[in-house]
């Protein structure tokens, strides 16, 4: 999967709530997998088979962890519905980039600093 991993001052506990708070606000599904990772998930499987312009299938893992080097990351994967084709890929790319400002600004909300993006 490609994502990106936000480098952040704030807490661990801190980290985890914020990245669900903003998932949450912009309207994903967010089953918890376990204490520091959940799913940002949104349409349906079956629909992106249909119209996938229309119905982006997102299924985003997110997870915070802390750094060797003590730092708190959060990091978000996407998934790439190849079977969608360029639009269907398109759209849950641009979901990915709203969730990845979201939780910026959600980090900045709670009294935090973004201190590096990281992609991979």
């Amino acid at each position: 999967m490609a994502g990106l991993a936000l480098t952040t001052d704030l807490g661990l506990d801190s980290a985890m709530s914020t990245a669900t708070k903003a998932a949450s606000d912009l309207g994903f599904e967010v089953p918890k997998l376990t204490e520091r990772q959940f799913r940002a998930k949104r349409g349906s499987l079956t629909l992106s088979w249909l119209l996938p312009p229309v119905t982006p299938y997102c299924n985003f893992l997110v997870t915070v962890r802390e750094t060797e080097e003590g730092c708190v990351e959060i990091v978000l994967e996407r998934n790439t519905p190849w079977w969608t084709g360029y639009f269907g890929v398109r759209g849950v790319e641009q979901q990915f980039d709203k969730l990845a400002a979201a939780t910026e600004v959600a980090v900045g909300n709670m009294g935090g600093r973004v201190l590096s993006w990281r992609h991979f």
